[in-house]
Formats: C-alpha cells, structure tokens, sequence
C-alpha cells in the first residue's frame, strides 16, 4: 500500500491505483485538534498555520504529524517541507534533550544524525527501501572509521533503532529500513547538501531519487547546478524530468526558474517546459 502514484510501474500492476487528496483546511484543523493532547499546543499550530499560510505545506497526515509532535516539544514548525524533516530529525537525535540536561542514548546528536543521512544515502545509492543490519554496519565502519571508534559507529546504528526511532529493524529478518520512505528521501536530500554534486548527477535519470533532489531543491538554488551540467555537457534528456521537477519546486524567484527551464529546452531533444 503507498500514497505515491508517481512510479511508472503502477500503469502496469494489475491494482487499482488511488490518489489521496490534500487535507482541506478544515480538515487539516481538526486533525491537529485530534492529534494534539494539549488544546494549547493545537491552538498554537493553529493560529502559526493560518498566520504563515501553512495548509498546503501541511497538507497530508505525515507532515502534519510531524507539526503536531514538534510544536508538543515546543519547537517552531518550519514553513516548507525540508525543513519540516531536519527538525524531525534533530528531535529524533535528542538535539534538543541536550538542551534540556536530558540524555536518551550515549552517542552525541550530531553524529547520530550524520549517521543517518548517510544510511538514508546509501540505502539510495542502491535504490533498495530495506538492508540487511549486518551489510549495513560494514558500509558505516568504512565510512566513518576514520572518524570513529567501530564501538561508537555500532552504538550509534543500535541507538538510531532504540531509542530514536529513527531506523526499524525488522526483528525476524534483520532488514532495516525508514518507517515512511519520504524520510529516506529528506535524509538523502540532507546528505547531498554536504557533497560535489558532480558526484551524485548520474542519479538524475533515475525515477528512484526524484523525491530526494525535489527536497534538496527546495532549499538550495539549482541554477549552479544547471550551469555544471551545460560546462560539463551533461545535459542529457534522461536528466529532464528530475531537473523539471526541481526547478519548480525550487525557492529561486520565478523569472530564475523560468530562465533554467529555457535553458533545458534548448538542449532537449524532446517536448519543452513551461512553468
């Protein structure tokens, strides 16, 4: 069962394949009231949402869940849907426990979190949802080996299980994997920020990882990016549709955005875009 319908292989399944809308606002409202123990925490997120105009940012049970728990914590709900995942992850880490004199796991946060965006980024790297706990741990200790102990490196996968929450482990088969895959791609979209993105451009045709660079560009301008592919002449068209999706969802103004989709016309071989 998915939410998603934007897979190719759902035209040839034999299932019938149905769309949630977005929660209407009235929806979205009383399922914070809902949600939400304290009616001073909804009434909080209520009047954040209409002051910022959040609905649409809101506007399906994950992200709205994900609000719900941050402002029970006391933490500003975020105005765009990236954001709204790297506080979900540093809550999960117990970055703001540390502020709080509170400790969950012996791992420190950062360290916590930087093992995850990597999980999440190898786990696309292979384009699997789910691995096996022990391939896992060798990917991380020859990673992070240089860095850390192989004791902190095994703590901290453990810890990002229990107690964070942030990893399932499936006891009986020993997989691991994201309890919601949109959290494998904001992790993978957290990591790529910290790397050349000549490194991860061929993962541009692949359907797998469009949601991942749609959140990466919602934060970072793509018209570097756009210009490294027309220096290198890596403009290909199998990149297009990804590079389409995330020009408009892009933070650049619009007359920017509409500028990158030019550009892409003049090197596709097939049908143009417009904004």
């Amino acid at each position: 069962m998915a939410t998603r319908d934007n897979f190719d292989y759902i035209a040839d399944i034999n299932f019938l394949n149905v769309s949630l809308l977005s929660f209407t606002e009235e929806q979205l409202i009383k399922f914070i009231f809902g949600w939400c123990e304290s009616q001073e925490d909804a009434k909080q997120l209520e009047k954040s949402i209409e002051k910022r105009n959040l609905y649409s940012v809101l506007g399906n049970p994950l992200l709205a869940t994900i609000a719900c728990t941050l402002i029970s914590q006391g933490i500003k709900v975020p105005n765009c849907e990236s954001r709204l995942y790297e506080e979900r992850i540093r809550l999960l880490t117990g970055e703001y426990d540390s502020a709080r004199e509170i400790n969950r796991q012996s791992v420190r946060p950062e360290i916590l979190s930087e093992v995850a965006k990597f999980v999440a980024f190898k786990m696309h790297s292979l384009e699997c949802r789910s691995i096996g706990k022990d391939i896992l741990q060798n990917y991380l200790i020859e990673k992070f080996s240089r860095n850390y102990s192989v004791n902190i490196i095994i703590n901290a996968l453990n810890e990002l299980i229990t107690p964070c929450n942030v990893l399932i482990l499936d006891r009986e088969t020993d997989l691991i994997s994201f309890d919601h895959f949109r959290y494998q791609e904001s992790l993978t979209a957290q990591y790529i920020e910290t790397i050349q993105f000549f490194e991860i451009v061929s993962y541009l045709k692949s359907e797998f990882w469009t949601g991942a660079f749609i959140l990466f560009a919602e934060k970072k301008s793509i018209v570097p990016i756009i210009e490294e592919l027309v220096r290198g002449d890596y403009l290909y068209d199998s990149y297009f549709e990804t590079l389409k999706a995330m020009i408009l969802n892009s933070s650049d103004p619009k007359h920017v955005r509409q500028g990158q989709l030019e550009i892409i016309n003049m090197h596709s071989s097939e049908s143009s875009y417009k904004l």
